[in-house]
């Protein structure tokens, strides 16, 4: 499809024709011929996965030094072993809001049976 449109943009024919021939949007070949000029054919033929990032990540270097100091002898102590020195203070201040909604939650719930 993208190097259909840009043999299509190279015969001077406007977008939305563009788009309407190869199944597309017209933001979507004006995006595709804006990657082109900024990166060329490189650039349009690049192909980008969506790779989200590990909650561990940035725990990265503690969790490397911790295992090679402490062997676990089966992966259900080491997965253990890493949600605990992973609970950050995001998870403790979601589960605190849980704990201080949960009764204001059963109050409107209340009132609403009556």
């Amino acid at each position: 499809m993208k190097m259909e449109a840009l043999l299509l943009k190279s015969r001077a024919l406007p977008h939305r024709e563009i788009a309407a021939c190869v199944g597309g949007f017209r933001a979507n070949t004006a995006h595709l011929f804006s990657h082109y000029l900024t990166g060329g054919i490189c650039r349009v033929t690049r192909v980008h996965f969506y790779r989200p990032t590990r909650r561990s990540e940035p725990h990265r270097t503690t969790l490397e030094a911790y295992f090679t100091e402490h062997r676990h002898s089966s992966a259900t102590q080491a997965a253990a072993a890493i949600e605990e020195l992973m609970v950050s203070s995001v998870v403790r201040r979601n589960s605190h809001f849980y704990e201080e909604t949960r009764s204001q939650r059963l109050k409107t719930y209340a009132i609403r049976l009556m």
